[in-house]
């Protein structure tokens, strides 16, 4: 049944109709069905109706006039799974002291005495409340900012919902991911002066598409490395090494891994915090809060000039505290856990989830995997479509790398020498593992590696990027303003790695001076002295500087396979590495991932792969003869970063550039 929700404070409501006992959508509160109708008063209301039945209002009815100072309450249970209990509440402007009891003391009771989902909404009248600092100066919503506290549920609410700029009415709830879609609209419902409020309410969570969080994962920081080594030193390889299969030979050397994990890699459960907390509080902070809470009480009933001091001096210490905990927590994560420290940038960011909606031209989606998709549409639609050839261009170096010969032990050097905090790739292997079990694994390794360079094949897994998009400026929900990072493979990153160190080794001689990304010894700051250097030159001597500062769009993504092809071979890289780098660049595939949900694949038709350990360095080749076709001026790059400046004088020599 897809139900419908209104809840209506303080309103006149037109006397109720009987509802009918076999009516499964009438909604109705116990020992309210014999009450006199003639009682009611401005109350709250929630009206229910789905698309086959009549709407149904069950407002809430005194059996004795009430007092004007006395909250209303309506509650209600949602026929759901689990079921799901909906309070809507009025609070008069000024109530009395009995009356700020029971009513804490009934919402205690409501949100303790059930695990199931659930919300309060209306309006209670606490404009003094700092919902951030969860800090007040009444009593009502003292007491209500230490029920938030105490018991972890979420107050969703956070501008003002009154004509007058006041934030009157709020939503608590045990279950803030059951929310979303929370708006709050200009528009005035008829004789009101508040905002109108609306959100969706998930009643059937495996029914909707939502980011998956799995509440589980593979811990390979506390994994039995002992124990996977030897159960990976018993392991029998044979087959594998005698195999010429590269696709077998992976395969084989994916499922002894995979059988290790499980055996001696154990599952960790994630902690779900449902509040906001933020991950650098702690018990102390907590305890020190609910102290500094007891003293602003014991104030707020019994003010004296004592308590007064104790209340600032109270204060004083925890906003010290708070700020040398939160300092403490982001130094630990600069110095000891960098991996880490972007992760928490992004997730105290308010806007580190996509639009509910994304477009692309007139295109537009709203599910993950529409969106996946539209994702992947625009990222593929940069490349440049030339098809790559195998045929070769002449060469102008003098020497040539034709074949690597890898070992075992350089195998095992690369192995040994991973960074464990990178992140698993999407084979599912970690680096922690390759490192901790590399005695084991680089005989086998040793041996796909060089399958893989003598065919000039790789596994087909290998040659497959999984691509999440990254915010980069502009409309939040154009796809045009995100780029790709690509996930791989972790153990075809070990291979490149060797590949890379016997190819980076080759070219030492060959790389342009002018250039100073990516490679070993080379450096930004270095640029920057050069062009100080030339720059101070120049004003010495009184002579005009100008520069020009280039920056090559998508410039890794359109990289032109064949062009690049063409200049491995012609600066050296020949024979049967260079039909390994063939293989390499072509027959890739990508997907875009959202939330856990995979678009369809498409080719990679261009540019060199992004995430990958040889992607700087083929970009390195293919710009490396740029400074060649610049003959007065002077370049300066960092990969496709270039700055180009001249000194002369003479408007001749600068349109020969």
């Amino acid at each position: 049944m897809a139900l419908s929700l209104s809840a209506l404070s303080n309103v006149n409501p037109e006397p109720p109709q009987p509802n009918s006992p076999d009516d499964p959508s009438a909604l109705s509160l116990s020992d309210s069905a014999n009450t006199s109708v003639s009682n009611l008063r401005p109350s709250p209301i929630i009206s229910s109706s789905d698309t086959n039945q009549a709407s149904t209002l069950v407002p809430v009815v005194h059996d004795d006039p009430p007092s004007n100072n006395d909250p209303d309450i309506v509650t209600v249970e949602l026929p759901s799974s689990p079921p799901i209990t909906l309070c809507t509440i009025y609070v008069p402007p000024s109530p009395n002291d009995s009356s700020h009891l029971s009513l804490i003391t009934y919402l205690r009771h409501l949100f303790s005495s059930s695990s199931n989902p659930t919300l309060v909404m209306g309006d209670f009248n606490c404009p003094d409340i700092n919902w951030d600092l969860l800090s007040s100066s009444t009593s009502l919503s003292g007491a209500l900012c230490d029920l938030v506290f105490d018991l972890d549920i979420s107050q969703v609410i956070n501008s003002p919902t009154h004509i007058k700029g006041n934030l009157l009415d709020l939503v608590l709830t045990n279950s803030i991911d059951r929310l979303s879609d929370i708006v709050i609209s200009p528009d005035i419902f008829p004789l009101s002066d508040h905002l109108t409020l609306s959100f969706s309410l998930r009643s059937h969570m495996a029914n909707v598409e939502k980011p998956r969080i799995s509440d589980k994962f593979l811990n390979f920081a506390k994994a039995d490395y002992v124990g996977m080594c030897d159960f990976l030193l018993d392991w029998d390889f044979s087959v594998c090494l005698q195999s010429t299969d590269v696709n077998f030979v992976w395969e084989e050397i994916k499922f002894a891994i995979n059988e290790a994990i499980s055996n001696y890699v154990p599952v960790s459960t994630v902690t779900k915090r449902f509040h906001n907390l933020p991950k650098w509080f702690s018990s102390n902070l907590r305890n020190q809060i609910n102290r500094h809470r007891t003293l602003l009480r014991r104030y707020r009933s019994r003010p004296s000039s004592l308590l007064q001091a104790r209340v600032s001096s109270s204060r004083h210490m925890l906003d010290r505290d708070i700020a040398s905990a939160k300092s403490s927590f982001i130094d630990q994560l600069l110095t000891k856990d960098r991996s880490n420290f972007f992760s928490y940038v992004r997730s105290i960011s308010k806007q580190n989830q996509l639009p509910p909606k994304m477009f692309l031209n007139t295109d537009n989606a709203s599910s993950d995997v529409g969106k996946a998709n539209l994702f992947n549409k625009f990222f593929h639609s940069v490349f440049s479509a030339k098809p790559a050839s195998n045929s070769q261009s002449s060469s102008t170096s003098d020497t040539a790398l034709t074949d690597i010969d890898i070992s075992i032990s350089d195998t095992f050097s690369v192995l040994s020498k991973l960074d464990p905090t990178k992140a698993v790739g999407i084979d599912g292997i970690s680096p922690r593992l390759l490192r901790a079990c590399a005695t084991p694994l680089c005989v086998p390794l040793h041996h796909l590696f060089n399958l893989s360079l003598i065919q000039a094949s790789l596994p087909s897994e290998w040659k497959v990027h999984k691509i999440t998009p990254i915010y980069k400026s502009g409309d939040r929900s154009s796809v045009c303003n995100y780029r790709p990072i690509s996930l791989l493979c972790t153990i075809s990153k070990v291979l490149e790695k060797l590949i890379y160190n016997a190819v980076s080794e080759f070219l030492v001689e060959a790389f342009s001076s002018s250039q100073f990304g990516f490679l070993a010894g080379r450096s930004t700051l270095q640029q920057l002295l050069v062009f100080l250097a030339d720059l101070h030159q120049n004003m010495e001597n009184k002579v005009m500087t100008d520069v020009i500062y280039l920056d090559f769009q998508k410039a890794f993504d359109t990289v032109p396979h064949k062009v690049l092809l063409d200049k491995l071979w012609s600066i050296g890289i020949q024979g049967n590495l260079w039909n390994w780098f063939y293989s390499y660049l072509n027959s890739r595939l990508q997907t875009v991932s959202i939330n856990g949900h995979l678009s369809s694949f498409l080719p990679v038709l261009s540019g060199v792969p992004q995430g990958s350990l040889l992607g700087p360095l083929l970009f390195l080749i293919f710009i490396n003869d740029l400074p060649s076709y610049v003959h007065t001026a002077k370049l300066l790059l960092f990969a496709d970063d270039t700055k180009c400046y001249s000194s002369s004088n003479l408007s001749a020599q600068l349109q020969e550039d």
